[in-house]
């Protein structure tokens, strides 16, 4: 009885939300619930496969096996490059989650998941342009398609922060926040500088 109580008002809910769509405290949510839905989703998806990973994700963890081992590729030039186009900030992630106890191969998988609820701020972004807020989480839960269908965000490479980068820089600049439009900025920077091939400890 409960349980049929319950499917009955559950058309009831979504009228009365739909007829006071101006309540961010309800869509928002919703859309940072459903970048949980897609991190969980692919977390179970990556880890139900052994040994799944992304081809461009394994040249530029290659080099990330001397943090265990200085010795290992020593002198590579392959290797040497990998590690001479990987960003600062992407190297930082990745070595502050070794340092944390958690190898690059592991991390590669996660990494994608951490993003995807950020991503679903895309809404925030929206309704700073004064989007109405039921649109708002529709178009969020359509580029929460796009990114987890693409191999954007999945690839565990330094093109995976690009659309939260993107993300910040947009938002700043329609909330007129001078820290959120640097901070982009500058990483950016950090992601298209000149490759340079020699390697340090």
């Amino acid at each position: 009885m409960t349980r049929r109580f319950r499917v009955s008002a559950f058309p009831g809910f979504l009228r009365a939300r739909l007829e006071r769509r101006d309540e961010d405290h309800i869509w928002l949510p919703m859309a940072l619930g459903l970048g949980l839905i897609a991190s969980l989703s692919f977390l179970v998806a990556v880890f139900r496969i052994e040994g799944s990973l992304q081809d461009d994700a394994r040249m530029f963890l290659s080099w990330m096996g001397r943090w265990d081992d200085p010795d290992v590729l020593k002198g590579d030039l392959v290797a040497d490059y990998w590690y001479s186009v990987s960003p600062w900030f992407y190297r930082g992630v990745y070595r502050a989650a070794w340092l944390l106890g958690v190898k690059p191969l592991v991390f590669v998988k996660i990494l994608p998941a951490l993003l995807f609820p950020p991503i679903a701020f895309f809404s925030r972004l929206l309704r700073a342009m004064q989007a109405d807020p039921l649109a708002a989480f529709f178009v969020t839960v359509f580029i929460l398609h796009v990114m987890v269908r693409h191999e954007i965000v999945v690839s565990g490479t330094p093109r995976a922060f690009w659309p939260l980068l993107l993300l910040i820089g947009l938002d700043g600049l329609a909330r007129s926040k001078i820290l959120q439009l640097r901070w982009p900025n500058s990483s950016w920077r950090a992601f298209i500088r000149k490759p340079r091939l020699s390697w340090r400890r």
